[in-house]
């Protein structure tokens, strides 16, 4: 049965272990933190590292960067958007 859990993201990049088959369903800020919020089965065996860059409005970027997973709004105004690396 799945379910749904929240994993914390820094600022910059991420790396997060997640259980195979795992999709990420969106990112928002909560309670000052960013946190991205994943559905998965628990009864998956097997797990792989995926990495998460966080870029701001405006800043540079690479061309290769990945899969966009969502924006979030800071409190103090900033806006960042999340992007998945892919990794091949």
């Amino acid at each position: 049965m799945k379910k749904i859990y929240k994993f914390q993201l820094n600022m910059g990049t991420s790396f997060v272990t997640l259980l195979i088959g795992a999709k990420i369903l969106t990112t928002h800020m909560k309670q000052g933190l960013v946190c991205l919020w994943v559905e998965l089965d628990p009864e998956v065996i097997g797990s792989k590292v995926r990495t998460f860059d966080m870029y701001g409005t405006g800043h540079e970027m690479p061309n290769n960067n990945g899969e966009y997973i969502g924006t979030i709004y800071t409190d103090g105004g900033l806006v960042f958007h999340v992007y998945e690396r892919i990794i091949l």
